[in-house]
């Protein structure tokens, strides 16, 4: 009896099992794979979040320090008068001028010839003399000579006030009277006789060479700029336009002149 009584509960239990929802299984198994793909994904994204805690936070460059602008002094006292320039001496081309009292001569004495000599085309002019009949090469030439070797110098002769009037007055004259003799060569008659014309030739170079002096010129401007020992200031407000372009896009580095080197 209890054997057959075991024996229905077995059948009962079975069919109970068979006719039961299959609602919990599908469950489970929904469950089971949302588990594993949380799992993945979080194998998958743990070094990605792990890696952006660890990141660095960009910090913006700090800017540079702006180097202080150097002042140079920019009073009167600057320039003194080219007159009694100790470069005078050194600089005046006597063979040009036929010179011969070189060991005589006073600074002023030299200063005045190459005043007179630039000084001639309005001289002539003002005695009845043709303008075109003057030759303005060999006055650029001349000052060509005076400019090339105050701006071969050593640095340090610029900070004497006197010698730099001179480079100044050089420098100016120089650009001026080769400008004037370029022109006059394009506006003069070939057949016209030019009686203090230099020969053809003679004048081609001479306007060559003061044309390259020029450029050296300039180029060592640029430098005594930099430096400090040339200032727009010590050309005035007529200055020719290529010496203000010049010290226009030059930086001032330092006054060398106030360091005494």
């Amino acid at each position: 009896m209890s054997k057959m009584i075991h024996e229905i509960r077995q059948q009962q239990a079975w069919q109970a099992q068979k006719g039961s929802s299959p609602l919990p299984i599908i469950l489970g198994a929904v469950i089971a794979f949302g588990i594993g793909l949380l799992g993945v994904s979080g194998i998958v994204r743990a070094p990605s979040l792990l890696q952006a805690k660890t990141q660095t936070i960009p910090v913006a460059p700090r800017e540079a320090a702006k180097p202080a602008e150097v002042a140079i002094d920019t009073s009167a006292r600057r320039t003194g008068r080219a007159e009694t320039a100790p470069l005078l001496k050194t600089c005046v081309p006597f063979s040009k001028i036929e010179f011969d009292h070189v060991d005589k001569a006073l600074p002023g004495d030299l200063y005045r010839i190459l005043q007179t000599a630039s000084g001639f085309s309005r001289i002539a002019s003002a005695a009845g003399i043709k303008q075109n009949a003057v030759d303005e090469a060999q006055f650029a030439s001349v000052w060509a000579e005076v400019a090339d070797c105050i701006y071969r110098q050593n640095g340090w002769v610029m900070c004497d006030a006197d010698n730099r009037a001179l480079a100044v007055e050089a420098a100016v004259t120089l650009i001026r009277q080769l400008s004037t003799a370029a022109k006059a060569d394009k506006q003069s008659d070939p057949r016209e006789k030019r009686p203090f014309a230099m020969d053809s030739r003679d004048r081609a170079y001479a306007l060559r060479n003061a044309d390259a002096i020029k450029g050296r010129v300039l180029s060592s401007l640029r430098t005594h700029a930099s430096e400090g020992r040339l200032t727009a200031g010590d050309f005035g407000i007529f200055a020719p336009s290529e010496i203000t372009q010049a010290i226009r896009e030059t930086k001032v580095t330092r006054d060398a002149c106030a360091s005494g080197r």
